[in-house]
């Protein structure tokens, strides 16, 4: 015995079809908010960026004291500080340049021309570049450790004042020339 077919009704009624209805108009509602954001945000220029935090220089803060006050126990010896200060007056930061454990800075010894060198670089005498901050460079030689800090902005030179003696001062980079922005003809209507 064959059997027919059976019809199924799908059961419509006014309380689903509204749920899909707002659903729907849900979907439709964010995709249209999202492209009006990004339409926006797309027209704007980028935020600026800002300067890197400037700290108080006025604040002399004793390493040592700081060093002990954690826990690291102090080896004062008298000779000791002498290679410290030895190092820090025959060296000159001039720059640095951080990267996360890394990094790199930029060093003048004995008034030559600055040379850059790398966390773990050999500088003079055995000093090695321990690590590189924002505004300072730490230097190991054994035991020993030396900290040099970056001048204050208003003592660093200019490139010109640092060119060695007889060399000609270089001309200042002229901003490159910007072509202007191209004009919009009128549309045909």
């Amino acid at each position: 015995m064959i059997m027919p077919p059976m019809k199924f009704k799908a059961a419509a009624s006014g309380s689903s079809r509204l749920g899909v209805g707002l659903v729907t108009a849900l979907v439709w509602a964010l995709a249209a908010g999202g492209a009006l954001y990004w339409g926006l945000r797309a027209g704007q220029p980028p935020a600026p960026s800002l300067p890197p935090a400037v700290g108080d220089a006025g604040t002399a803060v004793n390493a040592q004291a700081v060093a002990h006050a954690l826990g690291v126990p102090r080896t004062a010896q008298p000779g000791a500080s002498q290679p410290q200060a030895a190092i820090a007056s025959r060296v000159r930061l001039s720059g640095v340049v951080t990267h996360g454990a890394g990094g790199a800075a930029l060093l003048s010894v004995d008034g030559k021309p600055p040379k850059p060198y790398r966390v773990g670089a050999q500088v003079e005498d055995g000093w090695v570049v321990q690590a590189v901050t924002q505004h300072a460079v730490e230097l190991a030689a054994g035991a020993q450790r030396a900290s040099i800090e970056m001048p204050p902005p208003a003592e660093r030179t200019s490139p010109a004042a640092s060119q060695p003696a007889g060399t000609p001062p270089q001309p200042a980079a002229q901003p490159p020339v910007t072509a202007p922005p191209p004009m919009s003809m009128p549309r045909k209507r």
